[in-house]
């Protein structure tokens, strides 16, 4: 909370030191859930005793794209041993996909020939019911019909040869 109030009153101050003409909302300076979020990552990781604060520890947002604004997390465990190290990890970003949708985020899941097929079926079916056809996911992107490590972001593939204690991932919010 202390954050927010910081930055909210950082903003003010940019705004009226800049004369900013508030009559189109869209001028000036803005507090954004995205920027919130990656705030409490930030907090939460230098909080976390299993993550080594001697050495970098970040999270960072890359440039937007067509499957929406990738956000990267990058530090350090304290063990390095492989088992343990997947262990941090994966509590990680089992919290980090847990608390998205807290902050108004969700993240991008491209669809597979399988969704496109289901889809195909729920619409099928709703016509034949002349009803809409519930197509809503859960806000995590998880489904039941496939495994989470499919997910657009999920932790596969985060161990970087050679620096087995170096936590690395990038995950994407998907453009609104």
């Amino acid at each position: 909370m202390e954050y927010v109030q910081d930055r909210l009153a950082e903003i003010d101050a940019y705004n009226r030191a800049h004369d900013i003409d508030w009559s189109p909302p869209v001028n000036g300076r803005h507090l954004t859930n995205l920027g919130i979020f990656r705030a409490y990552l930030v907090a939460y990781l230098g909080a976390n005793k299993h993550i080594n604060h001697d050495l970098t520890c970040m999270m960072r947002q890359l440039a937007p794209g067509t499957d929406g604004t990738p956000l990267e997390v990058y530090g350090f465990v304290n063990n390095p041993r492989w088992v343990p190290y997947e262990g941090v990890q994966s509590d990680i970003f089992d919290h980090v996909f847990a608390v998205i949708p807290q902050s108004g985020l969700r993240l991008h899941q491209s669809p597979t020939g399988h969704d496109v097929r289901r889809l195909g079926e729920r619409l099928a079916a709703a016509g034949r019911a002349g009803a809409a056809a519930p197509v809503a996911r859960p806000a995590t992107g998880v489904t039941r019909d496939r495994p989470p490590s499919r997910l657009a972001g999920a932790p596969q593939g985060l161990g970087i040869p050679g620096k087995p204690g170096l936590l690395h991932a990038v995950f994407n919010v998907p453009p609104i």
